[in-house]
């Protein structure tokens, strides 16, 4: 080795040797991992060793040690708790299509229970793809709104595609309340059903105006619209008790399997990301995978959910509690700002929120008094 230069005669590896092994080939490939088809660079060395560049993440092209253990993420999951619902109506009265979007993101298991109580069988759009979204990204009446209100569209025109007699999109001004100032939705979620029925007419578009902040008046708003599918009373007050029942199992399971998740990571001494966002961030397609990109690291990953019915005061953040979501992201910070080291928060906000353009700065300002730092991904 020495005759032929690899070693220098003090016994270390010459530069000569290290040039010849740096040498490299590059190819160009797409990643497939997810919509963001990545174009990403291979450099592969003399050696055998490969090297990429070029990714956005390093779910399939990876440099260094994957996590040997994938973490728990909540969020497939909760999807799964929210949308997986069979119900056979035999002979139903008619069908209604359900657009996979927004508040239904929140309140779906309401409905669906609803709808299927009285005879009415429901079909729910296909999930939201970059593909359906480009389709019908003509009818966003404002290029500066979320991208949660374009790809309502989308679904819209799924639901119309597949034949569906009437599309259900309510009016919610007020979600459930708590002892916060008030539960507003914000009004896109409330009235985006105003733009859809302007720009897609073509299939009726029913948008009752409904309020979860008292279930009293919510009961009469659900008989009130109802009695207009042809629904009676007495039908229409059984599934009124079989709504509420399996939203409140809903809400329960997903708090629950947070709770387990983080009970997991206790045992096992791995770190859990507190991943804080709008009930709408549970669609991978607005959430980019980032639960699932932070459980390839082997992290575990819980959601806002886990404050769900526990008493969180809101006197000390300076933000008006009066918006439903909000005020849970707002809970859900305080929560994981008081947790120990082992639980850290990452709040996922959309381009276009008004309400979170104030919202950040308050969640990152809590967080930051507790002696944690704040991650805020758009």
């Amino acid at each position: 080795k020495y005759m032929s230069g690899e070693i220098s005669r003090s016994g270390h590896v010459t530069l000569e040797s290290m040039l010849r092994k740096s040498g490299y080939q590059i190819r160009t490939l797409n990643c497939h991992g997810c919509e963001n088809r990545c174009l990403v660079n291979r450099y592969r060395f003399a050696g055998g060793k490969d090297y990429y560049s070029g990714n956005r993440c390093e779910k399939v092209f990876v440099n260094g040690d994957s996590a040997k253990t994938k973490g728990l993420d909540i969020y497939g999951r909760k999807y799964s708790l929210l949308f997986d619902r069979v119900a056979e109506v035999a002979d139903p009265v008619m069908t209604v299509g359900i657009p996979r979007v927004l508040n239904m993101y929140e309140d779906y298991p309401f409905w669906h229970a609803l709808f299927t109580a009285c005879g009415i069988r429901t079909v729910l759009s296909s999930p939201s793809s970059g593909h359906a979204y480009e389709g019908s990204a003509r009818l966003v009446m404002s290029d500066n709104i979320c991208f949660p209100a374009k790809i309502v569209h989308s679904h819209i025109r799924d639901l119309q595609d597949r034949g569906v007699d009437r599309i259900f999109m309510p009016f919610v001004v007020y979600e459930r309340a708590g002892k916060e100032q008030n539960s507003y939705n914000c009004p896109i979620v409330t009235g985006y059903s105003e733009v859809v029925r302007s720009v897609q007419a073509e299939i009726p578009v029913d948008s009752p105006v409904i309020s979860f902040k008292d279930r009293e008046t919510m009961n009469v708003q659900c008989l009130g619209f109802l009695a207009g599918y042809g629904v009676s009373r007495d039908t229409a007050l059984h599934a009124l008790d079989a709504a509420w029942k399996a939203q409140d199992i809903y809400e329960r399971q997903v708090k629950e399997a947070c709770e387990e998740i983080l009970e997991d990571a206790g045992r096992k001494g791995i770190l859990t990301i507190l991943l804080i966002g709008r009930p709408y961030h549970a669609d991978p397609l607005i959430q980019h995978k980032v639960a699932d990109l932070v459980a390839d690291m082997g992290v575990n990953v819980i959601s806002d959910d886990i404050v769900r019915g526990r008493d969180i005061p809101l006197e000390d953040v300076h933000f008006v509690s009066q918006w439903a979501y909000t005020n849970r992201i707002l809970k859900a910070a305080k929560w994981g700002a008081s947790q120990p080291g082992d639980v850290q928060c990452i709040q996922l906000t959309s381009f276009g929120c008004g309400p979170d353009a104030f919202l950040t700065d308050a969640v990152r300002d809590m967080v930051m008094r507790h002696g944690k730092s704040m991650t805020t991904l758009k």
